[in-house]
This record gives structure tokens, sequence and C-alpha cells, in this order.
């Protein structure tokens, strides 16, 4: 009796203790099959196997990855697999098992570049979903108390990965992207295809393209992206004019209610000796994004600056974005870019102030240094549907000389409703064109390039002759700023720096970036984001310093300066948000020179030019568009005087402008205009 009783005892302690580790969900690994594995007696393998704990599973599921075996199944636990970053390797097929999902560990993740699943100089490689997910805790990597704040926190990474299928997987609030496809130093991606697989709520982007040769992305979903900026659903964004985007083909996918672009192209690093771009995007939709539904922009500059190639959007549906479409910076040289049997539905929709006119649904822009007309853009049974009477289309000159537009070809009807009649039907040609959007600079005044250390102040010439006031006015700027003083070697010069913010997104603190004249770059002390400071730096040479201040999308004010300083607008302009009263310098035997304002019916200003004894050259009551004015003769040398000022309806929001055939800067007293050296 007593042995049965004590036999009883037993089983129900061991039963207890199963019981327990039952509950707390930890699994052992399974060592015979983990030997079958390893001596090739099996080629189907389940994670599990190599055990399983609920709080971190990271070494039992990388001991499976490692394992060589050929199938490997994501089986189905208790709860969820909880890892840190993992590593993929060759030559394997993944399977998730319904409901499987696989869970970045929280407070882990550190490492700004640190991946959920990496996939790296690796090939042959099939993950298939079958409804899983990967998830990641977005909201604690925006937390700056805990996390140093990144953009490449993603879900997968593929870098040189080759002939990798992923489908039927889902893709949840990483730190940076759902996916990113990019490259390692070995090469790009190539042969990728990701079917069926939804990307929602990442930080950065849904997908980042950055470089790959075959790349098919077909019925899937990229949503809810928001966080740090782009904020795009897809991004074609290559780093070098080495990376590429080649046989790309994106079909069938919706990008939805991202918070900025739902399709972006954005090509600035790509130029002439790039491996010509092709790519398609076929039987796309996008809706309700918070920027445009497609955005393509590509390097700002001459021929050289052009990546060639053909970008074809097919049988496609952009609806209800916050902007259509929006195209930069790509001239005649560049790609060719064709919409075929496209439709724009309700876009640009938002409300505005009573009198102020919606952008259209189409906006063309020139980028600031291109020095070749907008072209090679084909618009082959394109529809818009706009309840709102305004152009279809609008063609707004960024570039500093005024570069025009030429080339578009197709037709685009514009309907009020889906199935109402044709409101207007706009026949592309170089003679519409030229009707519609006239050549800015019919001079052909161009921009002149200077060498900083060239110049002095007028004062220093001119035996100080305006005397200069440490209080004057200063400038508020939009982006950036780059602002020169010429100091002598043991000066002293004093600033004053506030910034104020631009919608609702974070960046990093300013730190504003001193160049010495030889070329000394030296970081000043950050300026904590939308904070103050005072600065106070000493020359430690003589001639002009370099002050570059980056603020995109933000505004600052830079004042409170102690020393005399300008304004300069090279390569990029001028942006301000202050109405004032500006100087500048024209040079002797200065055959004409031209001001460039680049801005929009929603931000309409006033401007008045004074020549150098005082009186009125020329002016606007009310410019709302892109503009080069300049003298009706051949100018007087020296200072003049350029008056910005509000409308009588409107505040000035801001402007950007340079100038042509002269020096481009402004400065805030006439005597700390910059002249050449005799």
């Amino acid at each position: 009796m007593m042995q049965r009783k004590s036999w009883l005892l037993g089983f129900l302690c061991l039963f207890s203790l199963t019981s327990v580790l039952r509950a707390e969900g930890v699994v052992p690994p399974d060592g015979e099959k983990i030997a079958a594995v390893k001596n090739g007696q099996l080629t189907e393998a389940k994670v599990s196997w190599w055990g399983f704990d609920p709080e971190d599973s990271t070494a039992q599921f990388q001991a499976a990855l490692d394992s060589g075996v050929k199938k490997l199944t994501i089986d189905r636990m208790p709860s969820d697999w909880v890892t840190k970053e993992l590593n993929l390797r060759s030559n394997m097929e993944i399977f998730f098992e319904k409901g499987a999902r696989v869970v970045a560990k929280r407070g882990e993740f550190h490492s700004p570049g640190a991946c959920l699943w990496t996939i790296s100089d690796a090939e042959n490689i099939a993950i298939h979903g079958n409804g899983g997910m990967l998830k990641m805790w977005k909201e604690d990597y925006l937390d700056p108390n805990q996390y140093r704040l990144a953009e490449w926190r993603h879900a997968i990474s593929l870098q040189h990965a080759r002939n990798i299928l992923i489908e039927d997987l889902s893709l949840v609030e990483s730190g940076g992207d759902g996916i990113y496809v990019g490259a390692s130093y070995l090469g790009p991606c190539r042969d990728i295809t990701i079917r069926r697989v939804v990307s929602d709520g990442n930080n950065r982007q849904g997908i980042s393209v950055i470089s790959v040769d075959g790349l098919l992305i077909e019925d899937s979903v990229f949503k809810n992206t928001a966080g740090t900026m782009p904020m795009a659903g897809i991004d074609f964004e290559p780093n070098s004019p080495k990376e590429m985007l080649k046989r790309v083909v994106l079909r069938n996918c919706l990008f939805e209610n991202n918070k900025s672009d739902g399709i972006c192209f954005y090509l600035v690093q790509l130029d002439e000796t790039t491996e010509p771009l092709d790519v398609l995007v076929e039987n796309c939709i996008t809706r309700n994004n918070g920027a445009t539904g497609f955005a393509f922009t590509t390097k700002t500059g001459g021929e050289e600056t052009q990546v060639k190639g053909n970008v074809v959007v097919k049988n496609c549906r952009f609806e209800g974005d916050y902007h259509g479409i929006l195209i930069q910076a790509k001239t005649i040289h560049g790609c060719d870019l064709k919409f075929d049997n496209v439709k724009l539905v309700n876009a640009a929709n938002m409300d505005v102030p009573e009198g102020s006119p919606r952008p259209s649904p189409i906006q063309i822009y020139s980028g600031v240094n291109d020095t070749l007309p907008i072209g090679k853009i084909a618009f082959h049974n394109f529809e818009i549907v706009d309840p709102h009477e305004r152009p279809g289309f609008v063609y707004l000159d960024g570039s500093r000389m005024g570069t025009g537009i030429t080339d578009l070809t197709g037709t685009i009807t514009i309907r009020r409703t889906e199935r109402g009649p044709a409101e207007e039907t706009v026949e592309l040609s170089n003679d519409y064109l030229d009707g519609r959007f006239p050549s800015l600079n019919p001079k052909q005044i161009k921009p002149v390039e200077t060498e900083q250390n060239d110049f002095t102040t007028y004062n220093e010439l001119y035996d100080n002759e305006f005397p200069f006031v440490s209080n004057a006015p200063g400038i508020r700027l939009r982006n950036q700023g780059d602002f020169r003083f010429r100091l002598e070697k043991g000066q002293k010069a004093a600033f004053h720096l506030k910034e104020y913010p631009f919608g609702d997104c974070a960046r990093d603190p300013v730190v504003p970036k001193l160049t010495s004249p030889s070329g000394k770059e030296t970081k000043l002390a950050p300026c904590e984001f939308l904070g103050e400071k005072d600065y106070e730096f000493t020359a430690d040479e003589t001639g002009v310093y370099k002050l570059y201040i980056q603020v995109n999308p933000h505004n600052a004010v830079f004042s409170n300066c102690s020393v005399p300083f300008v304004y300069w607008a090279e390569p990029y302009g001028m942006t301000i948000k202050n109405p004032g009263t500006f100087y500048f310098y024209v040079p002797e035997n200065t055959p004409m020179f031209g001001i460039k304002f680049d801005t929009c019916p929603a931000e309409p200003f006033a401007f008045t030019v004074l020549d150098p004894r005082g009186n009125k050259a020329g002016g606007n009551d009310y410019l709302d568009t892109t503009a080069v004015w300049s003298p009706d003769a051949a100018p007087e040398p020296g200072i003049w005087t350029l008056v910005i000022e509000d409308t009588e309806k409107h505040a000035l929001d801001d402007i950007c402008f340079n100038f042509l055939g002269i020096p481009s800067y402004i400065a805030t007293q006439k005597g700390a205009v910059f002249v050449k050296k005799p």
C-alpha cells in the first residue's frame, strides 16, 4: 500500500512539473530530430525541434536557420516566436503554419540598422507566409527615451539577395521599411518576387527599392506608413549612379493611407552613367495618401545628370490622394516617362482658404539646376476626374534660369464625374505648351558661378560708407540657409538661431556647419529640435566663412548677427519667409541681370526693385506664379534694393528666388553686400 502511495505521489509531482513547463510554454530541443537533420536523414524540419522559449527564441530559431535543412516550417506555438535579429541562409524554403507569427523582442534592436530578418549575400530562398506575420514595435523605436531615432530597423532587409520569393506574409510596425531591397558591395539584388504581401504601419516605407535587376511585386498592399520621412508606400531610391532599377514590374498593388506618397521615384543619385531604367507599373491603385499618388523626381542639372531608359505607368488609378501626380526635373535628355490608360480621380481635393486656388491634380516642376527644358512625358488616354474648375495640370519653373517645358504628348481628358461628359480635352503639343507656358527667360540670362573668397564687403572697399548695425533684421529661412561672413583672423562672430515647425515632422537637432576660407569644416554645437541657441566663434584665418544650416522641412530665424553677412543662393536659391528690404550688388559692365522668383497661386507676394539712385526699376503688386524679372535696359552698377512685401489680401508664406547674370545673394544692410575684390 505504501509503495502504491509513493508511486502515486511521484507521478503527481512529475505531472505537476510537466504542467508548469507547458504552462510557461518552454519547449526543449529534440536532439534526435536535430541529429537526423544534421546527418541528412531529414530534409524537412520544424523550428520547434530546436526548442522554443516564449520570452526569447533567438538562439533556437537561428540554429534552425543555420541547420542546412531544405524545408523549414515555422510552427504555430501557444504564443508568438519572439526573437532578436535573424539571418537567413541560402538554398532553403520557409513555411509558416497558419497563424504563426514572428515578433521582435521588445527592448532589443538598439542598433540603428538592426533588422528582424536579413538576407545578405544569399540566394535561392522562398518564404511562404500562409497568412503569417513579422511584427516589430515601431512605437518603441520612435520614443527617444528608449531608442536612438533611426530609419533602418526593417522587417526584412535584402542585400545582394538573388532568386528570392516572399509571399502571403504581413510585415507590421517595423522601425524602418516593411521590406528593403538593396545592394551590398557585391552588387544589387537579382530576381526578387514579392507576392500577396501586406506591409502595414511601417515607419519609413512600405517597401524601399534601392538597387535590383529583376523584381516582380504583385497583388500586394502597402498602407499606413507613418513615422520617419519619406513615409511612402513604395520608394524607388537608388543611393549612387552605380545602382540600378532593371526589369522591375509593379503589378496589381494597392498603396493606401500612407503619410506621404503612394508610389515614389526619387532618382536624384542617378545620371547618364547609370544603366537605363526599365520599370513597369501596371494595374495599380493609390488611394488617400498624404502627399501624392505618384511622384517622380530625377537629378537636376544638364544632360550629364539625366538617367536614361523607360518608366511606363499603365492601367493605373490614382484616387483621393492629397496631391495627384508630381513630376520634377525630368528633362528632355532623360528617361521616357509614359502614362498609358491612367485615371486620376479627386486628387488635390483639400480645403483651401476662401479665394485661394487649389493646386492642379498634375504638377510638373523643373529642378533648380536644370539647364534643359522639361519633357519626354507622354499622357496616352489619360483621364482626370475633378469636381473643381481648375487646370488639369500646371508647369512651374523651379530652375535658376527658367528652362521651360516641351515634348509633352498625348491626350488629357477632364470630367467632373467619372461617368459624366468630357468638360475639356487637351491635345498636348509644343504649340499648346508655348501658348500656355511662354518662356520665362527669353533673354537667356544665365546664373553666375562664383568663388566665395573672391569677395569682400562693400564697406571694406568704400571706407565704411554705410555703418553696420548689429541688431539689423535677420532672415527667416525655409529648409536650409547658407550665410557668408568676411572676417579677419581673430575676429569674433556671434548669431542667434531659432527653429520653427512645419507640419508635424520630427527631425534630429540642427547642427550648423562652419567652413573656413581654406575649406576646413567645423560642426557647431547642436540646437535642439524646435529650440533656439546663441552661437559665437572666432575666425582662425582671414577670408570668407560659410555657415550652412539645414532644417528641412522646417523654418528657422537667423538673427542678432554681430558681423556683416549675406544670404547666399548658390546653388539652390534662397527661400525666405519674412517680408523685408534686401540689398544686392550689380558689378560694372554687367550687360543684364535678372531675378527669378518661384511661387504659386497659393503663395502670392509683392516686390519692388530700386536702382542705386533709389528710383523704381520695376516690380509686381501681386505675383502668384514663377517669373523672371529683369531691367528694361543695361543696369547701372552699384547697390540695388529688393523690397519683398505681403499682398493686400495675403501674408507672405515663403518664396524662393535667385539672381541671374550677377552673384546671387542678398544682404539686410547696404554696407554688407559683397563686391569683387579689386
